[in-house]
């Protein structure tokens, strides 16, 4: 049975069980037995003797123990923050309510107080939901439990720190691969490479940049893969950290940091598939056939 994703970020082997290694001859990265021993031959291009790179990354590796870190610590935050509203709720009113129960009229308070018309509440609305989704006989209760529904919420910094460090490795595998394709289809040395990566800016620039030397979309190309939705998602959660980042606190949710988390776990795959799409050396190509 495979793991939720709050169970795979509290595994003792999550992320570390994501690592790939890659060819240090043709660029080929999977997973094969015995890949720490240099007289295994690459299964694509059957180079042995030279021990293989670990995929992705150091840096990339202490992004993705950050994101599980943070990921991991949001959960219990939010886990305290509902533990803390059912107990205030059966406090004020003397009954217990089930988790689910005061959850739905959290999520219900605060979709009427987002329909607010210039800083208006409709009050009688607001009183009607909460006597309904709590079960409560009186308007006098529901008008106790409006302040700790209208307290609550489902996001912490946390789910911040998960959006945006998602992002950042994100990029930085991207960047990492078009370096790689321009040494592998142009001929630029690492340092040229590097240099023409570095100028880019945002997602954009990179989206083009791939699309000029593999004469393919990015988006294409991950459609080829057995993650075809990582692209739509990318895309989307970026758009979440740059409103955030241009001053819309509120823009990032826990709805966006779990967006967030299944790319950063998924990010590995991707990212080998791209590798083993554009990057494979033609010598070794024509060796494989």
């Amino acid at each position: 049975m495979s793991l939720t994703d709050r169970e795979l970020a509290r595994s003792a082997s999550f992320p570390v069980a994501l690592a790939l290694v890659s060819c240090p001859n043709c660029n080929f990265v999977g997973d094969w037995r015995d890949s720490d021993c240099p007289h295994v031959p690459c299964p694509k291009c059957h180079h042995a003797g030279e021990f293989r790179c670990v995929f992705p990354d150091g840096s990339a590796w202490k992004l993705l123990k950050m994101i599980t870190y943070f990921y991991r610590a949001a959960n219990d935050r939010a886990d305290d923050s509902e533990d803390r509203l059912v107990k205030e709720l059966g406090n004020l009113l003397g009954r217990e309510f089930k988790r689910s129960v005061a959850l739905n009229a959290a999520a219900q308070v605060r979709r009427i107080y987002g329909k607010r018309r210039n800083g208006h509440l409709d009050n009688d609305e607001l009183v009607s939901a909460v006597r309904e989704k709590l079960c409560l006989e009186s308007t006098a209760e529901a008008q106790r439990a409006i302040v700790p529904l209208l307290g609550y919420s489902d996001t912490v910094e946390e789910h911040g720190a998960v959006v945006i460090l998602t992002c950042t490795l994100l990029e930085k595998l991207l960047d990492e691969l078009l370096v790689l394709m321009l040494q592998v289809r142009e001929g630029d040395c690492q340092r040229q490479a590097r240099e023409s990566i570095d100028r880019l800016r945002g997602l954009d620039d990179r989206k083009e940049e791939f699309k000029r030397i593999s004469k393919d979309s990015i988006k294409n190309a991950i459609g080829q893969s057995s993650i075809a939705w990582f692209w739509d998602k990318w895309c989307k959660v970026i758009s979440t950290r740059n409103r955030f980042v241009h001053g819309a606190p509120y823009a990032i949710d826990a709805s966006a940091a779990e967006d967030a988390f299944q790319l950063a776990k998924s990010s590995v795959s991707v990212f080998a598939f791209l590798q083993n799409l554009t990057c494979l050396d033609l010598e070794s190509r024509s060796r494989a056939r």
